[in-house]
């Protein structure tokens, strides 16, 4: 999946993207091109190009982070704490250089598995801080994602989706496993 995921961000990047930014430039050239004329409807045609350009972007880094593959998962990490703290989330993020010479599936997985955690944070504990680390111990990647929220029984965790069990079975596909640990108003 995350093989096809990347061949779509690819083909998505190079072909449809490309052909929306080409047809911004040309419509910029033509209107500067000819001053005077009124330019308004090549103004909002640039700024529909923008938009679309803009949700393709995004869309682009929702389906497959390109700086995944570009460089590496300690960037990738990085960059989503980065936009999650635009986001008035306070996150302290500690990635060890090293998590980068783990194999890509598992670099992969464990990016998954760290936007679906933070994901579950953000949703259901109520914490506005955030701690997310990645680090190598031995010949295994440790992920860590911790809120300050009001945490649950870990014993019994609410059943409102798939977002555990989905954590639990990537981390199983690698061969390896997840741990959900949890008190209630400790996060």
């Amino acid at each position: 999946q995350e093989r096809e995921k990347q061949a779509l961000c690819h083909e998505f990047h190079d072909g449809l993207m490309q052909y929306a930014i080409a047809a911004r430039m040309m419509l910029e050239s033509w209107r500067q091109g000819r001053p005077g004329t009124d330019a308004a409807p090549i103004d909002e045609a640039i700024d529909c190009l923008d938009a679309g350009i803009n949700d393709g972007r995004r869309a682009i880094r929702g389906i497959r982070p390109a700086v995944l593959d570009d460089l590496g998962l300690k960037a990738a990490i990085e960059e989503f704490a980065a936009g999650l703290q635009a986001a008035d989330l306070a996150i302290d993020v500690a990635v060890d250089a090293a998590v980068d010479r783990v194999p890509a599936a598992v670099q992969t997985t464990a990016f998954r598995i760290i936007q679906e955690a933070t994901a579950n944070a953000r949703k259901h504990s109520r914490s506005m801080k955030l701690r997310i680390g990645a680090r190598v111990e031995g010949d295994e990647l440790v992920v860590q994602v911790q809120d300050f929220g009001q945490g649950f029984d870990a014993a019994s965790p609410p059943r409102t989706g798939f977002g555990i069990v989905g954590m639990i079975e990537r981390a199983r596909l690698v061969g390896g496993s997840c741990r959900i640990e949890s008190t209630p108003g400790r996060g």
